[in-house]
């Protein structure tokens, strides 16, 4: 069964071609195995770059923030929800290329477990509900691209904590400081896109995620913003004290 669950969706995926998606080329299974052989990105991830750099620009943010909109409004045109987007799934390539992977991986190890008060996924990108066990949908995929973006800006997530258990409690009982009040230069139209985005109530957070990728877009162009691949950043090797902390683990579910 799970052999089949991963077959279907890497073909779910393969079916569209999208620039800001990485490809799967072919999926085999040989001897109760199974692979698929994907698309190489020359680069690294979102998450080595801002531990490298600190933080980025607002309009360096934008720009991430669009490539992610676009790629998660075309998965989920097609009834695909990412759940596990976070900036070491974002992939930046040294031609300029921001591409998102690792489509429907946390879903796959969620049917694994035979604990039902686990759940898969990287906490501090987790929404509150999946933590309280009310299920996933579009709306967990636009709550973990706010975290991103507030990692973006400030170099930190919403919700920071020195355990997994801490952030997990943080994220269902805490408050997130607006990225304007922690970094200067973060304009009202976006502060007030990521406060949205990472809002606890589900039924008051964005879902279309169409509607996300032509709000940063307007941001772009009203800012004539324009990306850069930082390939000295991209190129050079992390030190031990730069490690990215972000880790993709089994949590308890927590009510």
């Amino acid at each position: 069964d799970l052999l089949t669950r991963l077959l279907q969706e890497a073909v779910t995926t393969a079916k569209f071609s999208h620039p800001n998606i990485v490809a799967i080329y072919d999926v085999e299974d040989r001897g109760g195995s199974a692979f698929m052989a994907m698309e190489f990105v020359d680069g690294d991830s979102l998450e080595s770059l801002v531990w490298r750099k600190g933080s980025l620009s607002e309009g360096e943010t934008i720009l991430v923030g669009v490539a992610i909109a676009r790629a998660l409004a075309a998965a989920h045109a097609h009834r695909l929800v990412h759940r596990d987007v976070k900036p070491a799934n974002i992939l930046l390539g040294v031609d300029g290329s921001i591409k998102v992977t690792d489509f429907g991986i946390a879903e796959l190890l969620s049917s694994m477990s035979e604990q039902e008060d686990v759940v898969f996924g990287t906490p501090g990108y987790l929404p509150p509900e999946t933590l309280q066990g009310k299920g996933y949908d579009a709306s967990g995929d636009l709550f973990s691209l706010g975290s991103i973006l507030f990692f973006c800006l400030t170099g930190s997530r919403p919700y920071e904590g020195r355990t997994v258990k801490e952030v997990i409690r943080k994220t269902l009982f805490g408050t997130v400081t607006p990225p304007s009040k922690v970094v200067n230069g973060v304009g009202p139209d976006l502060d007030a896109l990521i406060m949205s985005l990472l809002s606890s109530d589900h039924s008051r957070r964005p879902s279309d995620a169409e509607e996300i990728a032509q709000r940063l877009e307007k941001m772009m162009l009203d800012r004539g913003a324009t990306w850069d691949a930082p390939v000295a950043f991209l190129q050079r090797e992390l030190r031990e004290d730069e490690a990215p902390a972000a880790t993709f683990v089994a949590t308890t579910k927590l009510t």
